[in-house]
């Protein structure tokens, strides 16, 4: 006999599925000799009533089962129990008596899940409530959801400037732009916190990562990020913007806006290749201190690998994972002695695969023996991306609840990054203790091949020789200040706008936009 319950497990509720009860009693209910007094245990004969029947967790649903074997004087036996799945028999031998349950999935609504797909809604919906829903129904439904939320994208654009000014007025220090072209329709936006900023400015070190995504909104476009990283080497946002597409114009105008902010501070630029960023880089920071990825040059790198070595036989020695571990010692080469040997290696290696990267791979902005300022060991754009996909659910918004949900998740980094710094020790983060634990023991295996009585000999703390930048001293005055909460208590109504609405207030139209064609991507393709 089919029967189902739901239950749910901490941190992961879920369905599950009671396969079976059979038989009604088990053997030792049937061999009891004398019934136990009936106090307290006549309500508890019947817990288990059949099909449908629910259990607000697993806890509820195993005291059920005790009080239910206590009233029918049984023993019984868990021959599994899992998240997954949970069997449970008599434990008297040669009893058929046997209750299994296995896992559906999680409880769910439209409203509550507005992040899943549609075909994960359509599935929820059959299961929880044997609705059999089209892909389309489930969309719509989906879409008057996120209204119901966030409201409907085209009036988004409206409130651009009244929020740019909210933001301004509840804190001096933050930078909020807009720019429209004909008819007041949006066309750029720059939103820089004042917090953000004066940690920028305070403590963090001055090389920036930035990079553009795709918003998968109603109107499309395109974010521009500029990052930062803190004294653990976490993640720090400087600013934003949200343009129509990664030209040259747009990077142009982000950075000059990015310039501004940093006070002409020397700044080190990290990004992949876009010919829009290089351009712009060169014509705002002069292009000297811009440093390419690493992981981009690699990726350009292994392509080109296989073209030289196509339908050529493989040879030991000659694989590309070869082929890369020579790149990455070229990289990663510090002194400049060091890295003509790696090259020299690859040039052994493969002659013409060493003649493209020595053409082709802008050698000088990306190899840590080549590049003249400094950086940090940071020679990949990952902090960039990293922010990418800490945005990668907002980025699917209207862009007011862009705003807010960034402004909200940044106000919780910053908390929960100023309250782990009391679990600091030995004055330096995690991330930075660990690195410098590695170091230690790399140290006491190697060995010095050319000894004179010139070498020094340093001893001490190992701690006192960290870099300024890595301490707990700059990790505090970087996120000395938070995001300051905004009042909409005078955000203007936009349904049933009056003329003298429009007077006083300005109101932006939505960008025009052509979707393409096909269905949205749900993944970011790297430049």
């Amino acid at each position: 006999m089919e029967n189902l319950l739901t239950w749910s497990l901490p941190g992961s509720p879920c369905r599950q599925e009671l396969e079976s009860i059979s038989p009604s009693l088990p053997c030792s209910t049937q061999n009891a000799l004398a019934p136990l007094p009936e106090v307290n245990l006549v309500k508890w004969k019947d817990l288990f009533m059949g099909v449908g029947q629910t259990f607000d967790d697993a806890i509820v649903f195993r005291k059920a089962l005790y009080k239910y074997s206590l009233a029918h004087r049984f023993g019984y036996i868990f021959v599994r129990n899992s998240p997954k799945k949970m069997i449970v028999k008599c434990n008297i031998d040669g009893c058929k008596w046997k209750i299994s349950t296995y896992a559906l999935g999680k409880t769910t609504s439209i409203l509550g899940n507005v992040e899943k797909t549609s075909n994960e809604i359509r599935q929820d919906l059959y299961k929880e409530y044997g609705l059999n829903l089209t892909y389309r129904q489930a969309l719509r439904g989906k879409d008057r959801a996120l209204e119901e939320i966030h409201g409907l994208p085209q009036q988004s654009y409206m409130l651009i400037p009244w929020l740019c000014e909210k933001l301004k007025e509840t804190d001096p220090y933050t930078v909020a732009k807009w720019v429209s072209s004909t008819n007041y329709r949006f066309d750029r936006l720059f939103i820089a916190y004042g917090c953000c900023i004066k940690g920028f400015l305070q403590g963090a070190r001055s090389i920036l990562f930035i990079d553009g995504s795709h918003l998968n909104g109603p109107y499309k476009g395109t974010l521009l990020a500029a990052s930062a990283i803190d004294a653990n080497n976490d993640l720090f946002p400087l600013a934003y913007a949200i343009v129509g597409g990664e030209t040259y114009d747009n990077w142009a105008w982000f950075l000059e806006n990015v310039r501004e902010i940093t006070h002409q501070v020397q700044l080190t630029i990290v990004s992949d290749r876009h010919n829009a960023i290089v351009g712009a880089v060169r014509a705002i920071f002069d292009g000297n201190r811009h440093a390419f990825c690493y992981r981009h040059v690699k990726e350009n790198y292994s392509s080109e690998f296989t073209k030289i070595n196509r339908g050529m036989r493989r040879i030991d020695g000659m694989t590309k994972e070869d082929a890369l571990k020579l790149l990455d010692n070229i990289a990663y080469a510090r002194l400049e002695t060091e890295f003509h040997v790696t090259m020299g290696h690859l040039m052994v290696f493969s002659p013409q695969l060493a003649r493209w990267l020595e053409t082709n791979g802008d050698i000088n902005r990306w190899a840590l023996a080549r590049f003249p300022y400094k950086r940090w060991d940071n020679i990949t754009s990952n902090h960039a991306e990293s922010f990418n996909a800490w945005l990668v659910k907002e980025r699917k918004h209207h862009i007011c609840a862009l705003i807010n949900e960034h402004r909200a998740k940044l106000a919780r980094k910053l908390y929960n990054s100023k309250i782990e710094i009391a679990n600091w020790s030995n004055g330096v983060g995690p991330r930075v203790e660990a690195k410098l634990r590695e170091n230690v023991l790399r140290a006491e295996v190697m060995v010095a091949e050319h000894y004179s009585v010139n070498m020094i000999l340093v001893k001490g703390n190992v701690y006192s020789y960290v870099e300024e930048c890595y301490t707990i001293r700059v990790q505090e005055k970087i996120y000395s200040s938070t995001v300051i909460s905004v009042e909409t208590i005078d955000m203007p109504q936009l349904i049933g706008l009056h003329y003298e609405d429009y007077e006083k207030n300005t109101f932006l139209e939505p960008p025009l936009t052509t979707r393409p064609p096909g269905r949205p991507p749900t993944k970011r393709r790297e430049s």
